[in-house]
């Protein structure tokens, strides 16, 4: 029988997903909780399992195709004796890595850390992704007969060009000119940025699809620009900050503490000090949360995420220092989940790890209010008369004005750079 899986909703508020590569093909046979396709949404990069056990008879969408969640997309025959389990695989289906239910319980498929998800194949059958068994096809080389280079013996493209006699890998790579058609087949937009053809001779340009993450960042910074905000800043001595971050790196170095633990810390006592920061303005209500849950921006290959500490108000610095480096690399890697990157409370940008002296960030809506964080560097400071050379940092306060005045902006930012100059008074 035919079972068709549509595409699940993979986080609470998520519509659609573009499609990034296709990690089986038409033809093959598959096991429940098999990888099946790699797709982006608006929060993250997820891998998404097959539901079910049987033979793929249709891919509903190429690499780079825009789908709808409840949209087709892939079918599979299925032996009349697992009817069962493609209608239980229906139940958990919004829910990614899960199968179908065993006992009334969910089942996760774990894959051990050194099992690469390349080498995940049938036995007896070529390790091959799909756009590599395309191009032996095209070729007419048998990929029994080729000996794998990639890891855990897959074979790429490179292996199968060589397998290839010099004539046909010449004809492959230089086709002979064809006439184009008057109407050609319309293609899904490309997975990833792609080159056009000028429009004329003497222009060059490079056109760029806006998808998935990048079109959620796109659509954040143009709410950000309709909310009336303001900014403040000032500059503040971060000689106690650099002495509790060179304490604690001999103390905890395991950690790897880094001044932007310390100042998420301190943030997390500034908003228990002004809470009306700490608050999402929604609806015409101004919603001020008890929980403080810091999110950062974190530059990716895909664009600009913002995970999120979750409860930095109750947490230590060694906690949060170890958490902020879990996230960031977690995002970097495309394995940071839905509910990691939503539920913050206020929003940290740290420009100064980019080398920058300041800045005027834009809010991350709903967040009331956002820190910008510059570079820590030695200034010439003029003290009781006399110049001294101390570290500074500038701190960058926007806010949303329908919420606060600019009254509590300064209360915040004197109390935050108060704390960063000499943070032992609030951790006593």
């Amino acid at each position: 029988m035919s079972y068709v899986f549509n595409l699940p909703d993979l986080a609470e508020g998520t519509t659609e997903a573009q499609i990034l590569e296709w990690l089986v093909a038409e033809g093959d046979s598959v096991e429940i909780d098999q990888d099946i396709v790699e797709v982006e949404t608006a929060k993250a990069v997820v891998v998404i399992p097959s539901p079910t056990a049987g033979v793929v008879s249709e891919l509903h969408g190429e690499a780079g195709a825009m789908m709808l969640v409840g949209q087709p997309l892939i079918s599979f025959d299925i032996a009349s004796g697992d009817s069962d389990e493609a209608d239980k695989a229906d139940a958990p289906a919004n829910l990614v890595g899960y199968g179908p239910s065993e006992g009334g319980h969910r089942r996760r498929r774990r894959r051990s850390s050194a099992e690469p998800r390349e080498a995940i194949a049938l036995a007896g059958r070529p390790l091959a992704k799909p756009p590599v068994r395309k191009l032996a096809k095209e070729l007419g080389v048998d990929l029994g007969t080729v000996a794998g280079t990639g890891s855990g013996g897959v074979i790429t493209r490179a292996d199968v060009e060589l397998a290839c006699s010099p004539e046909t890998n010449a004809a492959h790579a230089t086709p002979a000119p064809v006439t184009p058609t008057p109407a050609p087949a319309a293609v899904a937009p490309p997975a990833r940025p792609v080159s056009v053809e000028p429009a004329t001779t003497n222009t060059d340009r490079t056109v760029t699809p806006v998808t998935g993450i990048r079109r959620t960042i796109a659509k954040k910074m143009e709410q950000a620009h309709a909310i009336p905000a303001a900014s403040a800043w000032l500059d503040a001595d971060a000689t106690g900050l650099m002495r509790l971050r060179s304490s604690l790196k001999k103390s905890h170095p395991e950690a790897g503490v880094t001044p932007m633990a310390i100042i998420m810390f301190l943030t997390a006592k500034a908003l228990d000090h002004v809470p009306v920061l700490n608050s999402h303005y929604v609806d015409d209500q101004i919603l001020t949360f008890s929980d403080v849950h810091l999110g950062f921006a974190a530059s990716t290959d895909r664009g600009l995420l913002v995970p999120s500490v979750k409860n930095a108000d109750k947490a230590s610095i060694i906690e949060i220092s170890l958490e902020l480096r879990r996230l960031t690399q977690a995002a970097r890697d495309g394995k940071v989940t839905p509910a990691e990157l939503g539920g913050s409370t206020f929003t940290i940008s740290n420009y100064g790890s980019l080398g920058m002296d300041g800045g005027i960030p834009l809010l991350n809506p709903p967040n009331a209010g956002i820190l910008g964080v510059s570079s820590i560097k030695d200034q010439a400071i003029v003290e009781d008369g006399a110049v001294v050379i101390q570290p500074t940092v500038n701190l960058s306060l926007s806010f949303d004005h329908r919420v606060c005045d600019g009254a509590e902006a300064s209360e915040f930012l004197t109390f935050l750079a108060q704390a960063v100059a000499d943070p032992a008074v609030l951790l006593l």
